[in-house]
């Protein structure tokens, strides 16, 4: 079943690029045509009933597993890589989020341009609140052992999560929201619609109602309302999936060794990214994660746990060479330098 719609899925996108480039009659695509209809009339029969065709049931057997936008199979990537909107907040977010989360480790940021929350100011205050708050949960999860903190911050207990450090994580995330939206601001939506459809709100509720009207009244509703959606994702579905998972036993960065097997034929992503591991230190020898938000927060904390190997720093400094000799002013004065 999985095999049948993930393959209508990809003829369905090679037949609108080539219905887009003009090569819809040629031969290879009339039986990509050809192919795709019968895929249809096959998936059709556990549809409704039609008058030309009975309807039927499919038995899927454990459903919950197969749907799950983490863990299912139709989640594959295909086609042609195009960036990822809304950018660059789809990177910036995690980042930032995970930087609220671990704040309790160290009591600082790693990044402050978004908020500092040592600024005097009402937001700084409000920020530095939140901080202290999230830390204190995070501290009492450790001793109640629904978080662990050695080797790294671990969440152990889903069910933790949503009812201590979810709204956290919310107030911190609106923050940002507040910050990123563009002008002009939702200004009649208020915190606690914001929180609440943060929190994972019901859809088609007064709340999501409320908020969709909000947010839509600027003249960036769009942008708004992806920003807001994928704050949402983050706090109710990502955020704890990625804090579930292990360092160097269920992700990791390729160490040198790894990085030296490996051949000319692998992706650049699996040289820079967070790549799946099978087992304690030992990476997949060719799988990369599937979800991109999830490779994206798994990516941040691998760096973060296991810091710059020597060809980031080589690549890191080499890119800032680059862009120093582009950049414009005094040679002191250039962001680069």
């Amino acid at each position: 079943i999985k095999s049948l719609l993930l393959k209508w899925v990809e003829l369905r996108k090679d037949l609108a690029d080539a219905s887009r480039a003009g090569r819809f009659h040629f031969k290879k695509t009339k039986a990509k045509a050809s192919v795709w209809r019968s895929l249809s009339d096959i998936l059709r029969l556990w549809g409704a009933s039609t008058a030309d065709v009975p309807g039927g049931v499919l038995i899927v057997d454990e459903v919950d597993v197969v749907l799950h936008p983490l863990t299912s199979e139709l989640n594959f990537p295909i086609g042609n890589k195009v960036p990822l909107e809304p950018r660059p907040e789809r990177w910036d977010l995690p980042i930032y989020l995970l930087d609220g989360l671990l704040y309790f480790e160290h009591r600082s940021l790693s990044d402050s341009d978004v908020v500092d929350p040592m600024a005097p100011t009402p937001e700084g205050e409000r920020a530095h609140a939140v901080l202290e708050r999230i830390a204190a949960a995070m501290a009492r999860g450790c001793e109640e052992q629904w978080m662990q903190r050695s080797p790294h911050v671990v969440l152990l207990q889903r069910e933790h999560y949503t009812r201590v450090l979810q709204p956290l994580v919310a107030e911190w995330a609106l923050l940002w929201l507040r910050v990123r939206w563009e002008d002009p601001k939702p200004q009649r939506l208020t915190d606690a619609d914001a929180l609440e459809y943060l929190c994972g709100a019901p859809l088609g509720g007064p709340v999501v109602r409320r908020v969709a009207n909000s947010i839509g009244r600027g003249t960036a509703p769009g942008r708004n309302m992806q920003l807001a959606n994928l704050a949402r994702e983050w706090c109710v579905l990502l955020l704890p999936h990625a804090l579930s998972k292990r360092n160097r036993v269920n992700y990791g960065l390729l160490d040198e060794a790894s990085l030296g097997d490996s051949g000319g034929g692998t992706p650049p992503a699996r040289f820079m990214c967070a790549v799946p591991f099978v087992g304690l230190d030992t990476p997949s020898p060719t799988s990369e994660f599937a979800h991109p938000d999830v490779q994206i927060a798994l990516t941040a904390l691998a760096y973060r746990y296991e810091g710059m190997r020597r060809r980031d720093v080589k690549a890191v400094v080499s890119q800032l060479k680059r862009d120093l000799l582009h950049e414009a002013g005094a040679m002191s004065e250039r962001p680069s330098f």
